[in-house]
């Protein structure tokens, strides 16, 4: 409905994405920058182009910006590696995969997930696209923002959101950072009737619900039993595995509520990719190597995600820019915000291309090291397959 009726205000499929293509041809869309810097220097060709490719090695322009900070990197390391690779990793999914009746069960969700993730992603990429080309079209004014880094949410909306006596949005600001989390909830409220966006937001928040659940319990999980009931309780008979699993969900459900009220803002696009790249360099080759590799042990999936995970983290803190640089444990432990060169491509390649390989060399070596499972529980465990 959100994707049907978004073509319809504008009268077809072809007349959106003209309208679009147009857009980068606008004074709205000159006004437009990336924390202080146009979109341009960055690389963007407008919302129907891939923006240019840039492999880094170049001096920084006047503005103190080079290839390597381009939008290039961000689509292709972030939202199509990192996004598209990480989606097959994540730990509530396999919590999800763990409920499951029957075989049955999990075949017909195959073809229910494939068409909900190619329906998700799709349709947010693209409405998310044509919310500037439609805003354009309404009229809404492009408020030009300054760009700081220090500057709240709160003041961010009471500096440059503008709405009408109806509570109609009027004006919006220039400030890609200001503006990304914000655009299809605007749009939401902006184009479709009430009902609607009282449909939407239960959607919204029964999915929210479902991914929640699943994290929570996986989270609240590896508390009370893989670390409590394994290390802790060997010298404490205080509490059991289930009420410390309690306690470990009601921690989680804390520090995300508080994690919502002090991140900074636009952090939910950079907070999805830093997650699935997270997942897919801990969880992927292990997983991998439990369904579909009859040698794998126990011993080399843990080693695995343990190799993944500090892989990961090393170069989320120390090499990667984008991260290490507002992280400041970089700049803090070598008095730079980059051990590599940040003009080097390198510095914008996700840690997960580094990790992955790491984490399937030590599944494999360790594995073949280990004593693998008995003959018995391989063979059921691999029955029909």
């Amino acid at each position: 409905m959100l994707l049907v009726g978004t073509y319809a205000a504008f009268g077809g499929v072809t007349e959106a994405h003209q309208a679009l293509e147009s857009f980068q041809l606008t004074d709205s869309y000159s006004m437009l920058t990336n924390k202080g810097a146009p979109l341009s220097v960055f690389g963007h060709q407008g919302f129907t182009t891939f923006p240019v490719m840039s492999l880094g090695n170049t001096p920084a322009n006047a503005s103190g910006l080079n290839d390597t900070q381009g939008i290039f990197w961000a689509v292709l390391m972030g939202l199509i590696f990192g996004v598209g690779v990480g989606v097959l990793a994540q730990p509530q999914l396999a919590v999800r995969c763990m409920t499951a009746k029957s075989k049955r069960d999990l075949t017909k969700a195959v073809g229910i997930g494939g068409v909900f993730i190619l329906l998700m992603t799709g349709v947010a990429f693209t409405v998310g696209s044509l919310t500037n080309a439609y805003f354009e079209k309404e009229g809404v004014e492009v408020i030009k923002a300054e760009y700081k880094p220090t500057i709240t949410n709160q003041q961010i909306r009471d500096l440059y959101f503008k709405y009408d006596a109806n509570g109609k949005l009027v004006g919006r600001p220039s400030e890609y950072v200001y503006w990304t989390d914000s655009a299809i909830p605007e749009y939401v409220n902006y184009r479709f009737p009430s009902w609607f966006v009282i449909l939407f937001m239960l959607t919204l928040i029964s999915a929210a619900m479902s991914t929640i659940s699943g994290q929570f319990h996986a989270m609240g999980t590896s508390f009370g039993h893989d670390f409590y009931h394994v290390w802790v309780k060997k010298s404490s008979e205080k509490i059991n595995a289930v009420t410390a699993t309690k306690i470990g969900i009601g921690a989680t459900v804390l520090i995300s509520l508080a994690l919502g009220y002090i991140l900074p803002p636009a952090v939910i696009a950079r907070g999805t990719t830093i997650f699935m790249g997270m997942c897919s360099a801990v969880f992927l080759p292990a997983y991998t190597g439990g369904l579909f590799w009859r040698r794998s042990t126990r011993v080399g999936a843990i080693a695995s995600m343990a190799g993944g995970f500090l892989t990961w983290l090393i170069w989320t803190l120390f090499f990667k820019v984008s991260e290490s640089e507002p992280l400041r444990i970089c700049q803090w432990i070598f008095g730079k915000p980059c051990l590599l060169n940040a003009k080097a491509s390198l510095t914008q390649l996700d840690p997960f291309f580094i990790a992955i390989p790491i984490a399937v060399a030590l599944m494999i070596i360790v594995s073949l090291l280990t004593q693998p499972p008995e003959k018995k529980l391989i063979d059921k465990a691999f029955e029909g397959l």
